[in-house]
This record gives C-alpha cells, sequence and structure tokens, in this order.
C-alpha cells in the first residue's frame, strides 16, 4: 500500500515538472516547431524561402511594413485592444511578415487602419437586471 502512494506521489511531481517545462516553453514562445527555424549556420538565410513571390520586396499591403524578427502576440496592436489599460503581454518568439506600421491598427478584415476607423468595440456584456414579477393578493 505504502508503494502505490509514493508511485502515485512520484508521477505527479512528474506531471508538475512536465506542466512547468509546458509553460516554460509556451511563454518563450516555442510552443511551434518551427520556432527556432531562423538563420544560423547552417541556415543564413532567414527562412528557405524568404519571398514568396521570388522578388526581394516582401508583399505588404498598404500601412503594413516588413518586419524580420517581431513578437507574434505584440508586434502590432489590433482594434479590439483600443481602449484597454496597462500593457499587453508578448511572447518571445521571433516570426517575420507583414506587420501594421506604427499608429495603425489592425482590423477585423485584416486591413491596417487607423485608430479612428477601428469600429467601437462592444463593452463587457453586463446581465440587465430582470423586473421581477409584483407577488402580492390577486
Amino acid at each position: 500500500m505504502g508503494g502505490i502512494k509514493r508511485m502515485n506521489a512520484t508521477t505527479a511531481c512528474v506531471l508538475v515538472l512536465l506542466a512547468l517545462f509546458a509553460m516554460l516553453l509556451l511563454a518563450r514562445g516555442e510552443s511551434d516547431p518551427f520556432a527556432n527555424f531562423g538563420p544560423g549556420p547552417l541556415l543564413p538565410r532567414p527562412y528557405p524561402f524568404p519571398y514568396p513571390n521570388g522578388h526581394r520586396r516582401w508583399p505588404c499591403g498598404p500601412n503594413e511594413v516588413f518586419k524580420r524578427c517581431a513578437s507574434s502576440s505584440c508586434g502590432e496592436r489590433k482594434c479590439y485592444q483600443v481602449g484597454l489599460p496597462g500593457p499587453r503581454p508578448c511572447t518571445l518568439d521571433c516570426v517575420y511578415g507583414c506587420f501594421c506600421k506604427p499608429r495603425f491598427y489592425r482590423n477585423r478584415r485584416g486591413r491596417c487602419v487607423r485608430k479612428e476607423q477601428c469600429r467601437r468595440q462592444r463593452p463587457f456584456p453586463v446581465p440587465l437586471p430582470r423586473p421581477y414579477p409584483a407577488r402580492g393578493p390577486k
């Protein structure tokens, strides 16, 4: 009976350590299998196919700029973040691609627009009080 409790405690400790390790990887932004796939001694270019259209210029849209190593969570602002208090949490991953220029926000359609062009976000839904039926003599 004592061996079963010890095995369960050992298993629990191993599971806790695995969970902590997984959280550390997620916090560093390495949950993606290609997170570390980038320039290095074996791969001098930023990606095997850095330019999808074969040209040296990345095809970014209006109000976008190409970034080589930016955080996927805070490399650009999004319209739903307008008015949210406090700093935004950032992951330490390194992604490349087209991001909105400074002072522009990505809307729901994927376009980079000015803050004034973002649709007003509805406030967090709060249930309205229901009128209760009056009780008393009929």
